[in-house]
Parts: C-alpha cells; sequence; structure tokens
C-alpha cells in the first residue's frame, strides 16, 4: 500500500541518519505508524526546534500521560528510551514531498541537537 511504502521510505531517511532505533517490527505495524528514538536527541528537544512538522512523542496510547508508555516499556526500553520516542502518523493525503520535506528537517535538526 502507499502509506506502508511512504513510512517505509521515511523510516529509510531516518535509519541513515545513524543511531536511529525503531520500535517495534517494520514488517508487523499499522503502515501509516513509525515510532523510533534517535541516539543523543531527546524527543523533547527535538518537538522544541522543529516546528513545522507533526510528530508526537512517545507512544499513541500514553500522549498525554507524564510516565514512560507502557507498550514501550513491554517492548523492553527503559524509562529514558520511552521518553525518547518520536512517533510519525502517516495519513490518506501525505505525498513523496511531505516526506523527503521531513527527512530534509528533521537531518537538519538532528545534526544541530546532536552538534549542541
Amino acid at each position: 500500500p502507499r502509506q506502508q511504502m511512504l513510512r517505509d521510505q521515511l523510516w529509510d531517511g531516518l535509519a541513515s541518519l545513524g543511531g536511529v532505533h525503531l520500535h517495534g517490527s517494520l514488517e508487523h505495524r499499522v503502515a501509516s505508524n513509525l515510532n523510533l528514538r534517535i541516539d543523543g536527541v531527546s524527543a523533547a528537544d527535538l518537538r522544541a526546534t522543529i516546528r513545522t512538522i507533526a510528530f508526537s512523542s512517545g507512544s499513541a496510547c500514553s500522549s498525554s500521560a507524564p510516565t514512560p508508555s507502557h507498550v514501550l516499556k513491554a517492548l523492553g526500553l527503559t524509562d529514558e528510551q520511552a521518553f525518547g520516542a518520536v512517533r510519525f502518523g502517516l495519513g490518506r493525503s501525505t505525498q513523496r514531498a511531505h516526506i523527503d520535506e521531513t527527512l530534509d528537517i528533521f537531518a537538519r535538526a538532528v545534526q544541530a541537537l546532536r552538534r549542541a
């Protein structure tokens, strides 16, 4: 499906940054969802730095809770890793150009945050 192809394009681009860890299986997940963490970069810092792209911290099951996601904990993540999680949701209107723009913006933000 188209969303899965776009999600995989997003994953491949983010993974190329190095130190990017996928939470869960790439094959056995909702085609429109991607949840990951990036070594050396906190989700809170990404959210504060990137204002032009919609993404969330943690899992969908705990987006409003101040505790680490029980879903991510069940996957074996530490509290710190779970709090560092970034979640992307792709919709019907998501286009390849949106993925390219997201990758460009995220790459610049990750590089800047890692240098800081």
